[in-house]
């Protein structure tokens, strides 16, 4: 696996995070970004990562029930206490089918960060209505097309947007 991995094996093969022994920041994200989640969302709430992460996804399964969506294997299936979502692209976006069945009726925000690398998570807007009015997070706003997706998000969804860069960044919609 890869080297991001810092965790405790166990005998079904996903591992449990280790919230101590998290290696923060590379292509994952920031302490101060999951920090800022920790103090903003409730405690074991329901939350959408959309794109899955050895960082993100493990850090998240601590302090929250998560729901991740991907579509790369490479990236699930890694951790206990996720509720994967297996989401092939369908016409640029994930299924919308699965998403639909596999998603909680309730959660308190979304996590977007994927699918991974930059100005692939615009087709996110084709199936904005399937998602709840919560709190939108964008990570990786340093690069141009994610903060122009969270500009057009916030202005899609008539919702105030603020953008942070403290050792990361991210936009927040809400």
């Amino acid at each position: 696996m890869q080297e991001n991995l810092h965790l405790n094996n166990s005998n079904n093969g996903l591992i449990e995070c280790n919230i101590n022994n998290v290696k923060w920041g590379g292509s994952g994200i920031e302490k101060t970004l999951f920090d800022f989640i920790s103090s903003k969302f409730v405690h074991n709430s329901n939350m959408v990562e959309i794109g899955s992460g050895y960082t993100s996804t493990g850090a998240f399964s601590t302090i929250f029930n998560v729901y991740s969506i991907d579509n790369d294997l490479q990236y699930q299936y890694i951790y206990k206490k996720v509720n994967y979502i297996t989401a092939p692209f369908v016409d640029g976006c994930y299924d919308i089918n699965i998403l639909t069945k596999k998603l909680p009726e309730e959660y308190s925000f979304i996590f977007l960060d994927g699918p991974s690398g930059s100005g692939n998570r615009n087709e996110i807007i084709k199936n904005i209505n399937l998602f709840k009015n919560v709190p939108i997070i964008v990570h990786d706003t340093y690069r141009i097309d994610e903060l122009t997706l969270a500009v057009k998000l916030s202005m899609l969804l008539d919702k105030k947007i603020k953008i942070y860069s403290d050792n990361d960044f991210w936009a927040v919609i809400e």
